[in-house]
């Protein structure tokens, strides 16, 4: 049995790499849109000194991703002390070819971390404070697995021409090569609603219209899986 069937038949692993949604909205423009856009991840929390901090450091911004298997997705959803954080709503990439084009593991560790780590490589950084005294907080986001692509400008000419992760890669977009993740069958409805309606000629904010139009006509040829958290045993 090879590495990637091992990882296939263990519940706590997964061979794919989700992008969590904040809702149905978000990821149906998403699918409109043709690609997630990067950002810095900047918090809500206001500091001490009156800033705020980006979660994702140095200069680039990138799209975060997490390993974790739809099992895990739909109980981390379920939990009262995640449900402003995790949605059950999400874009599935096959991790093989997300880490052909660039995404990797986030590194977890104290700023000690963060300093030693050279500029091009702080977006990978994620803060991890844990304390034995339970009057202190500990900062623990490993349950996350997250991965990351960073975005820099040159990667426009070399991997990207577009302006963030796209749905489909150099006209590879097989049936298993992207897959959504929804709450209920409703949503599930609404999405293929959405993809069916896309119209190739509707590029919007994508710079590369004939690769918006290739994308439409891929996506809902291909009629990518969509998973159903609701339905998950």
């Amino acid at each position: 049995m090879g590495d990637l069937e091992k990882i296939r038949s263990r519940k706590d692993l997964s061979d794919r790499l989700i992008h969590i949604t904040q809702d149905l909205s978000t990821l149906q423009a998403i699918v409109q849109s043709g690609f997630i856009r990067p950002t810095f991840a900047p918090r809500n929390m206001v500091h001490a000194d009156g800033e705020t901090r980006n979660s994702i450091r140095g200069p680039y911004p990138a799209v975060c991703f997490s390993e974790m298997p739809l099992a895990a997705l739909k109980e981390l959803c379920a939990l009262d002390l995640y449900k402003q954080r995790y949605h059950p709503y999400a874009v599935s990439y096959d991790r093989t070819l997300l880490f052909s084009q660039g995404a990797r593991p986030v590194v977890y560790g104290g700023e000690d971390i963060l300093d030693a780590l050279p500029d091009p490589h702080k977006y990978l950084w994620v803060r991890l404070k844990l304390e034995q005294d339970s009057a202190y907080y500990s900062i623990d986001w490993t349950h996350e697995r997250e991965w990351r692509i960073r975005f820099r400008p040159e990667d426009r000419e070399d991997r990207f021409m577009y302006d963030g992760v796209p749905l489909e890669f150099g006209h590879r977009l097989k049936p298993t090569s992207i897959q959504f993740i929804v709450k209920s069958r409703a949503d599930s409805a609404a999405l293929q609603k959405t993809i069916a309606g896309l119209a190739a000629t509707q590029h919007g904010a994508c710079a590369e219209p004939q690769w918006y139009a290739g994308y439409v006509n891929r996506l809902q040829a291909d009629a990518p899986k969509i998973h159903v958290l609701d339905d998950l045993a």
